[in-house]
């Protein structure tokens, strides 16, 4: 697990950010972690930043005394975004490469 000291890690720096839940259902038949999966999949597809997945409740839907599919009930934060908001860490990353590479190609001409 990497740790953050003094607001950085891996020369990325650490910015404010406010995050959202939404509670979401995921079902599989196949096992729980596939249900979790799903959930994070399915939300992935329209929600954005997705940082982290809180399960909150797990069911298993009962036909002829065998669980049929499993239910699972997870939270999902995401960070928010606004038009003048902090780019996300791996944005921030991406783009920070991008323009160093620019800089090497055209010795910093192509940025002014």
């Amino acid at each position: 697990m990497e740790t953050l000291n003094n607001n950085h890690t891996k020369g990325i720096t650490m910015t404010d950010h406010i995050y959202k839940k939404v509670e979401l259902v995921g079902t599989s038949p196949t096992s729980i972690e596939q249900a979790v999966q799903n959930a994070l999949h399915t939300a992935g597809e329209s929600i954005r930043n997705i940082r982290w997945v809180e399960v909150n409740e797990i069911r298993g839907h009962v036909v002829d005394a065998k669980v049929d599919h499993w239910q699972v009930g997870v939270k999902l934060g995401f960070t928010l975004e606004s038009k003048d908001s902090p780019e996300t860490l791996e944005e921030k990353h991406r783009h920070e490469k991008s323009e160093d590479a620019v800089i090497r190609a055209t010795g910093g001409a192509a940025l002014h």
